[in-house]
């Protein structure tokens, strides 16, 4: 299933309840649930804050879309023409890391795997969450 969101902060709250009703209709684990709306939240709030920061970027949509391979996996993929960001290069110092900064590191964490690709001046992140992990 697909849904698109405009790049602002109320939109969190619209794919979270888009996550909850996909998911309890598939019969989901309150586990892959949980994972799933974190994972939404950190990489929604990323895109939104930095994504669409600047005034030559502030406007499009971002696009979710949750698919399931059986019971314990889901994919969540991430679509947006915000600036280019690759989460999976990203790298983290945690001695001289800000307040916060934590995001992507606990969405490597929850999932089972990551991809990334720029493409048609979109990023497009996948990312596989198992009820297993």
């Amino acid at each position: 299933m697909k849904k698109r969101f405009i790049p602002k902060i109320g939109s969190l709250k619209l794919a979270r309840a888009f996550i909850d009703e996909v998911l309890n209709h598939y019969n989901s684990s309150s586990a892959i649930i949980d994972k799933a709306q974190i994972i939404t939240e950190e990489i929604l709030t990323n895109i939104i804050k930095y994504g669409y920061c600047d005034a030559f970027n502030d406007s499009g949509l971002i696009n979710l879309k949750l698919t399931t391979s059986d019971l314990n996996i889901i994919v969540l993929e991430f679509i947006d023409t915000g600036s280019f960001f690759n989460p999976i290069n990203y790298n983290y110092d945690l001695e001289k890391r800000d307040i916060g900064g934590m995001g992507i590191r606990i969405v490597q964490k929850l999932s089972k795997d990551m991809f990334y690709e720029r493409k048609n001046d979109k990023n497009i992140l996948t990312i596989y969450i198992s009820g297993q992990k």
